[in-house]
């Protein structure tokens, strides 16, 4: 990600980035996820919320043809659909990502909360976010 370039995060995303804790579908793929992580908390970096593949996709080797591969319980782009709808906000928003992360500190306190977005996710039992009920443990 470049200085001044707003990027691009699924809504389901924001969730993902809150409990992330090096857990990967490949190294690459944790790799640039814990570079977005970085940028957004440490610059307050604007962005737009999307429901399709977004720069956290761009290393993930379930990407298929600019389209989430990915087979599960719910598919991504109805998990960004619940969380747009839980945190009241519309796709393609343009926002600061702290004010996305202070929305989900707001809206999302309890782990049923969540259980709608995440249950089906295979990192749902590793996700500091998800297993601490709400309680955010960063920033």
């Amino acid at each position: 990600m470049t200085k001044n370039k707003m990027c691009r995060i699924r809504a389901h995303h924001f969730l993902c980035l809150s409990g992330f804790q090096s857990f990967g579908y490949s190294d690459d793929f944790t790799d640039n996820m814990g570079k977005i992580k970085s940028e957004l908390l440490d610059n307050n970096t604007a962005v737009e919320i999307v429901r399709d593949c977004d720069d956290i996709c761009s290393c993930c080797p379930h990407k298929k043809a600019g389209v989430c591969g990915k087979e599960g319980a719910v598919p991504a782009a109805d998990m960004d659909k619940s969380v747009l709808e839980k945190l009241g906000f519309d796709e393609n928003l343009k926002i600061k990502a702290a004010e996305v992360f202070n929305r989900i500190k707001e809206k999302m306190k309890k782990t049923n909360d969540l259980l709608s977005v995440c249950a089906g996710c295979q990192w749902h039992k590793k996700c500091l976010f998800f297993t601490s009920k709400g309680e955010i443990l960063w920033g």
